[in-house]
């Protein structure tokens, strides 16, 4: 026998508990192979925004994404270069990343993506998606 509390309990109570959080959407995005292998579907708000973006200046983000996200490093040594070029792969990562930083109010439009506060899933995050 279920009460009507226990069942509106059961049924997720607020809104604001089922919406997705900024960790859980980096997580669908970094699963999302759109991300890495399709052009953003908004080009020129892409190339503008990769106009201000430098790689290379991210290459320690790279990295720590790389040591502590067991499968961010499985997916880059699977298509990198079968499937898509090294700058694309990350290219595109961090500008879904920095849309979904903007869309979560963490992040400025107008800022460059290299300022911007880095969020990587670590290996405990990753493996609870899984």
């Amino acid at each position: 026998w279920r009460s009507s509390t226990d069942v509106g309990r059961r049924r997720g109570g607020s809104e604001a508990d089922s919406a997705p959080s900024l960790e859980q959407r980096v997580q669908t995005m970094q699963r999302d192979s759109d991300t890495y292998c399709d052009e953003p579907a908004d080009l020129e708000d892409f190339e503008a925004w990769e106009a201000t973006f430098a790689l290379e200046s991210m290459s320690s983000e790279v990295d720590q994404i790389l040591v502590s996200n067991s499968f961010m490093r499985e997916l880059q040594s699977r298509i990198v270069p079968l499937v898509v070029e090294y700058d694309a792969f990350w290219t595109r990562y961090f500008y879904r990343l920095h849309n979904l930083k903007v869309e979560f109010g963490v992040a400025a439009a107008s800022s460059e993506p290299a300022s911007l506060p880095k969020y990587s899933l670590g290996e405990e995050e990753a493996k609870q998606t899984v």
